[in-house]
């Protein structure tokens, strides 16, 4: 499972370097939530990377 460790790291390091750029641009909407929910959209954030759902209806 070396390939998908290595790929999972990657992908959390991406995830954290866009986090910390939002953080120092500032994102308003963002801002103005608690610290817990920022906590939680950033932990979905992380999980939704690469994850596409083609069931859903447009």
């Amino acid at each position: 499972m070396g390939l998908i460790d290595t790929v999972r790291d990657q992908r959390d390091c991406w995830t954290k370097r866009f986090e910390e750029q939002r953080q120092q641009n500032g994102d308003p909407e963002f801002d103005k939530l608690s610290e817990q929910e920022q906590e939680r959209i950033i932990q979905e954030n992380r999980e939704k990377v690469g994850k596409f759902d083609f069931n859903e209806k447009r």
